[in-house]
């Protein structure tokens, strides 16, 4: 699995997840039995790619360059996943060389000076991306690290795709503002216009954020909510086992705890909750993961 990101209320009741795998049918059906609903939908974009760049240090502003570069090759993402390390875009096959072209315009790598600097030093073989993994057999999954951030709030947004560029020049506002962007995640199904956007943002600045927002996209609406907050587990092949994701999803919801947002990406797992006090999530969550003694708090 290269991605995974879901949102449980795109601000107009309907549930929203997107995953990126190497055996489209094989995921297709995996997903909808394990929602076990009858009223799901699916599509299916076959040629796709990811690119993940990192570090970004939580900041908006790297996600606005990414916006940026995307537009400026008229290039629509299916999705963007965040992880504390890194933020991950999954394009059509055909935009990948356009896509990072401009990337290398936005961002300076100091190793590789150019895309085809890069290119010439990688050898892009579909044998070392390797298999999926669809299954993740271990009752106790270990963990290298795991982080809690609490006094959030979480935002949901549909944006048409020519207002893209305003959503990015709020993103660079908030950068301005020295926010930090914790999650982040869009979704657009193949033959869309919309995309859908949540992201979590500090609760104790929402009036901030929200005239940011209404100057950058006078007009378009927004659903925000708080307290949240959000735990990031990262831990080996937690990047392309979705059942590692099935194995969070399925514990918090065994324990009545709603699951508002997930991203799923390299090697971690970010999730977002309702309330303000994680305490009873992680005891839940201890049954399926080995969380260590030392729990990080931001």
């Amino acid at each position: 699995m290269g991605m995974l990101t879901h949102a449980a209320d795109n601000g107009v009741g309907e549930s929203i997840t997107t995953a990126g795998a190497k055996s489209v049918d094989h995921f297709s059906r995996f997903l909808l039995d394990a929602d076990g609903r009858d009223d799901c939908t699916s599509k299916i974009a076959r040629d796709a790619c990811s690119i993940s760049i990192f570090p970004h240090d939580q900041r908006p502003g790297i996600m606005a360059l990414i916006i940026a570069s995307l537009g400026a090759g008229a290039i629509k993402p299916y999705a963007i996943g965040s992880s504390p390390s890194a933020l991950t875009v999954v394009v059509s096959s055909s935009d990948f060389q356009t896509a990072m072209q401009n990337i290398f315009h936005c961002f300076a790598l100091p190793s590789r000076a150019s895309f085809e600097n890069w290119r010439a030093a990688c050898r892009m073989d579909d044998r070392d991306s390797g298999e999926v993994k669809f299954l993740y057999d271990k009752h106790i999954i270990g963990i290298y690290g795991f982080t809690r951030q609490t006094g959030l709030d979480l935002w949901n947004v549909s944006l048409p795709r020519e207002q893209m560029d305003g959503f990015g020049a709020f993103l660079l506002e908030l950068d301005k503002l020295d926010f930090k962007l914790p999650f982040f995640i869009s979704s657009s199904a193949c033959g869309e216009q919309d995309n859908h956007v949540s992201f979590v943002l500090a609760g104790d600045r929402r009036e901030t954020a929200k005239l940011a927002f209404d100057r950058n996209l006078p007009g378009n609406g927004y659903l925000c909510r708080g307290p949240v907050f959000a735990l990031f587990a990262h831990g080996p092949h937690f990047g392309d086992r979705y059942g590692i994701a099935d194995a969070l999803a399925s514990t918090v919801r065994d324990g009545n705890i709603p699951l508002l947002s997930l991203s799923c990406t390299v090697a971690s797992i970010s999730a977002i909750f309702d309330g303000d006090d994680p305490d009873r999530t992680i005891e839940v969550l201890s049954t399926r993961f080995q969380i260590p003694a030392g729990i990080r708090r931001l």
